[in-house]
């Protein structure tokens, strides 16, 4: 009896991630050229050779970003468009696993590590805390999670405690 009211939440939850994610990747689709293109204001390619020639293969670690092996325009265009395609999923309930919701995080985390100043405020660190807490949304038998739903009230009590502060 308890199950139902959790599952409905986690489902309602993950749809509203799905479109907050579908708008986020649009968004970003139609800026990141300008931004970080390699004609941009901050190209991702020069980003991603500094912290290389400063430290080096640490850098991997300090700067999580799937742009190491490609940070072209073409992957970085390829990149938003396959995160409106999964988000669009996750919105419409096809795609509520977790491994679709780790690599929407994944995406994200990817483009935050190399957008810099463009992609460093409040609501992509939100996005990304949400994005990661919601994998465990998903439970073994689908949407439903006491774990993940706990992890949200947590994630929300932190927003509201530090906004108030």
């Amino acid at each position: 009896m308890i199950r139902a009211p959790i599952e409905h939440t986690a489902n309602l939850v993950l749809r509203g991630l799905g479109l907050v994610y579908l708008v986020a990747f649009a968004s970003l689709g139609v800026q990141v050229l300008g931004l970080i293109g390699s004609e941009g204001i901050l190209p991702a390619v020069d980003t991603l050779e500094f912290v290389y020639d400063r430290i080096g293969r640490s850098g991997w670690w300090r700067m999580p970003t799937a742009f190491w092996f490609n940070a072209s325009d073409l992957a970085l265009s390829s990149g938003c468009v396959v995160g409106v395609i999964l988000g669009a999923g996750v919105l419409l309930g096809r795609f509520h696993t977790p491994g679709v919701l780790l690599l929407l995080w994944g995406l994200y985390l990817s483009f935050c590590s190399v957008g810099g100043v463009f992609l460093a405020y409040q609501w992509d660190s939100l996005l990304l805390e949400v994005g990661l807490v919601s994998v465990f949304l998903v439970g073994p038998q689908g949407a439903g999670s006491v774990l993940g739903i706990w992890l949200l009230r947590l994630l929300l009590f932190k927003l509201l405690l530090l906004s108030g502060l």
